[in-house]
């Protein structure tokens, strides 16, 4: 069993890997979405399953549109590290499965990861009482309907 980085029960990489191989799978595609909302990804053998959940696919961080990485230096390298509760088949790529990785940049999370602003923006939404919350989303509500009662076609 291995533990997973960010406090997860062990995973058991070698029962997931042979999960996978015996659904015909022998190809990861190591997928994040950059800053603009466009998903990136990489191609990465099943048998290195292993490393991509605990040190990530490497990527040149610099390509990365929206990051701001440098060149060289420990920040250059942009790591998407699989998230092991993410492996889907895809049934349109026989033989391949897709991970969703977190981004990481010098063995540190990358603080504009879009997965990582998410989960902050979900926690602070979780944060708040369920009457702020429901609130928020009533006064959305309404002015969706106001704005698209103006936008109807008559009749």
């Amino acid at each position: 069993m291995t533990p997973v980085p960010g406090g997860e029960p062990p995973l058991d990489v070698d029962a997931l890997q042979a999960r996978l191989a015996a659904a015909g799978i022998h190809t990861l595609c190591v997928q994040f979405t950059d800053l603009d909302g466009q998903p990136k990804g990489k191609w990465v053998p099943l048998h290195q399953l292993a490393a991509v959940l605990a040190e990530g696919a490497g990527f040149a961080g610099p390509s990365i549109r929206g990051t701001g990485l440098p060149r060289q230096g420990e920040r250059s390298e942009y790591l998407g590290r699989g998230d092991p509760a993410t492996v889907h088949p895809l049934d349109w790529l026989p033989g391949v499965a897709r991970i969703v990785a977190d981004g990481h940049v010098g063995g540190r999370p990358f603080e504009a990861c879009p997965r990582r602003i998410l989960r902050r923006a979900v926690d602070r939404l979780a944060s708040t009482s369920p009457a702020t919350t429901c609130a928020a989303w009533r006064a959305r509500a309404a002015s969706c309907r106001r704005c698209a009662a103006r936008w109807r076609r008559p009749g």
